[in-house]
């Protein structure tokens, strides 16, 4: 998979370690990039999306973050262009949460494609980036 960035935000870095190591299996070290910030994720992005158009993105994004909320970053995201929720890219919401709420509103955001509870396994990724 050389066409393909992954842009981990989560503010647990031992979760990023974590998340870092499987995606790590299925795709080169890299093609990774893990933020703490939401904020330095969505710059990170639109620079690799301004210098290499044709790149499929793939982003895991916490829910709960302390600069902004992965909510507020698929937002971000949605409104940058170049960016192709429809066909190419995807965003999976990585979370603990337990909030019914949470896992509803990610189905109802039509640029989610899924959500997924934290931690990542290599079972769970399996299916995610084909």
């Amino acid at each position: 998979m050389h066409d393909i960035t992954i842009i981990l935000a989560d503010d647990d870095e031992i979760n990023n370690y974590l998340s870092v190591s499987v995606i790590g299996e299925f795709v080169a070290a890299g093609q990774i990039f893990a933020f703490t910030s939401p904020g330095q994720a969505v710059m990170e992005a639109k620079r690799i999306c301004v210098d290499q158009p044709s790149q499929r993105f793939v982003f895991f994004i916490d829910i709960n973050m302390p600069e902004f909320s992965g909510w507020e970053m698929v937002r971000q995201l949605k409104s940058q262009p170049g960016f192709d929720f429809k066909e190419k890219d995807r965003i999976y919401i990585l979370s603990s949460s337990i909030n019914p709420a949470d896992r509803v509103t990610a189905v109802n955001e039509i640029s989610v494609t899924g959500f997924v509870e934290k931690p990542l396994t290599i079972s769970m990724m399996e299916g995610l980036l084909t």
